[in-house]
């Protein structure tokens, strides 16, 4: 009788191939939540930009005037912002309203309160506060809000 020789074969086995499959699919489910988790934060990076904007184009504009008391963003920014009378964030104490809108942009809702208080017999400080939620996209009220970004400036009048 002849000995028979065992040959090994070269390849992967079904475990080193498990292995391969369990460490790829590790990889491919972290960069999707990390690319999932980039996009929230360009989004909110985006919406509080937007923010800003409106707060820095409304403060502005009234600037322009001078701060005058029967200045109606409603009028005079109509065209370039989709923005109506509605509700908004709380006065400062001690400030006059000048009214409360909300601003809609990309689908996002932002409440706006102007107010003012005259510092001196011609120095005015203009306060912009906008409102907005941060989590939750179409809100309709004030109270979804949980972001808000306040502007200020002073004009001679």
């Amino acid at each position: 009788m002849t000995a028979k020789k065992f040959r090994f074969q070269s390849g992967a086995s079904l475990i080193e191939v498990m292995i391969s499959i369990v460490v790829l699919s590790i990889g491919v489910i972290a960069a999707s939540s990390y690319r999932y988790h980039s996009t929230l934060d360009i989004n909110r990076a985006d919406t509080q930009a937007v923010a800003g904007g409106i707060g820095w184009t409304l403060c502005e504009s009234w600037r322009g005037v001078r701060g005058d008391p029967s200045y109606n963003p409603v009028t005079c920014l109509t065209p370039a912002l989709t923005i109506a009378a509605d509700d908004g964030p709380a006065t400062p104490t001690g400030f006059t309203l000048l009214g409360k809108y909300q601003v809609t942009s990309n689908s996002v809702n932002y409440f706006v309160n102007m107010s003012w208080k005259d510092l001196t017999a011609s120095l005015r400080i203009l306060d912009v506060a906008v409102a907005w939620a941060q989590a939750k996209r179409g809100q309709t009220t004030l109270s979804d809000t949980d972001k808000q970004f306040k502007v200020v400036t002073y004009t001679q009048y």
